[in-house]
C-alpha cells in the first residue's frame, strides 16, 4: 500500500488533537480523550499494515521510521503525561518541583541509555535503516522496548518503539521544563495549605451552574494571572472560598453550552443587578 494513505491518517489525527486542545478545559479529560484518539488510529493503521503490507522495503522502512512513530509517540506522550499529572496533583509547589525534576532526570537517563541510537536518529542517518526498521531483519535485542516486537512482530521492528519513545520524551522534556519554570515563577497550582487561607464561613447560595458560568467567564477573559492558570485551579479556588463542591464542572459547562437561549443567564443577571443598583443610587 502507498504510504500516502498512512500520512493522511496522521494528518487527520493531528487535526483532531488540535481541535481537542481548543475545546477541552480539564487536563485529565483532555489527556484521556487524546489517548483514545491516538490508540484508535494505531489500531486503524495496524489493520491496514496487516491487510495490505507494503509495496517494497523502502515503503516499509519509511512507515516504521517516519509514520508509525508519529502516532505512537503521541500515544506514549499522553500516557506518560497522565501519569505525571496524577502523581503531582494537589501537591505543594516545592514537592511538585522536586518530583518534576526527578521526572526530567529519568527522561535524560533514557536518552543516555540509548545514546548510540539517539545519535543515529538525531544525525538523520540511514545506513542501518534496513536493520532497525524492517520486520524480517529484527534481531533478538534484549531491551524492554523490544517486547512489542516479540508480541506483535507483524507490526513492530527492533527499534520503532524506541524511536517513538525518544520523540515522545523530547516533547515531555519541554513540557516538564516549562512546568518547572511556571511553578518557580508562582504560576503553578496553589498548594492545599495555601488554599486553606481562602476558607471562610461564606457559602455559595446560587446554583452550581451559575458558579461554573462565572468561573468560565473569568477564564475566557483571562482575568486571573493573565490567563496563566488552568480552569481546574480556578474551580478549586472558588470551591474552597465558597465551601461548595462543583463535581464534574466540565459536564456542567457543556450543558450551559447546549442552551438554545440565554447561554449566559447568570452573567446577564449580574449585569442587570449591578446596573439596577447603580441606577437606584443615582436617584
Amino acid at each position: 500500500m502507498d504510504n500516502k494513505a498512512y500520512e493522511h491518517i496522521i494528518l487527520e489525527l493531528e487535526k483532531e488533537l488540535t481541535l481537542l486542545k481548543s475545546q477541552a478545559h480539564d487536563t485529565f479529560k483532555l489527556i484521556e480523550s487524546a489517548i483514545g484518539l491516538c490508540n484508535s488510529r494505531m489500531i486503524e493503521v495496524r489493520k491496514m499494515v496487516l491487510n495490505n503490507g507494503f509495496n517494497c522495503e523502502e515503503d516499509e522502512i519509511s512507515f516504521f521510521k517516519y509514520l508509525k512513530p508519529r502516532i505512537n509517540s503521541k500515544l506514549i506522550f499522553y500516557i506518560k503525561l497522565f501519569d505525571i499529572e496524577v502523581k503531582r496533583r494537589d501537591a505543594s509547589k516545592e514537592i511538585q518541583i522536586r518530583y518534576l525534576e526527578e521526572v526530567l532526570t529519568g527522561l535524560y537517563k533514557y536518552f543516555q541509555e540509548n545514546k548510540e541510537f539517539c545519535q543515529y536518529y538525531w544525525r538523520k542517518q540511514e545506513y542501518l535503516d534496513h536493520i532497525y526498521f524492517l520486520r524480517e531483519k529484527s534481531s533478538m535485542r534484549i531491551h524492554s522496548d523490544n517486547l512489542l516486537n516479540l508480541v506483535d512482530p507483524d507490526f513492530s521492528t527492533t527499534y520503532d518503539q524506541t524511536l517513538a519513545k525518544i520523540i515522545a520524551y523530547e516533547r515531555l522534556v519541554k513540557y516538564v521544563e516549562n512546568e518547572i519554570i511556571k511553578l518557580k515563577n508562582n504560576q503553578g497550582s496553589i498548594p492545599n495549605e495555601e488554599l486553606d487561607n481562602f476558607r471562610t464561613n461564606a457559602h455559595w447560595s446560587d446554583t452550581n451552574t451559575a458558579l461554573v458560568e462565572l468561573v468560565y467567564a473569568l477564564d475566557s477573559l483571562k482575568a486571573v494571572n493573565n490567563g496563566h492558570i488552568e480552569i481546574k485551579e480556578l474551580i478549586r479556588i472558588f470551591e474552597t472560598m465558597f465551601n461548595v463542591k462543583l463535581g464534574d464542572y466540565y459536564r456542567i459547562f457543556k450543558e450551559i453550552q447546549k442552551r438554545k437561549k440565554d447561554r449566559t443567564k447568570f452573567l446577564n443577571s449580574l449585569v442587570e443587578a449591578l446596573n439596577k443598583r447603580m441606577y437606584d443610587l443615582d436617584e
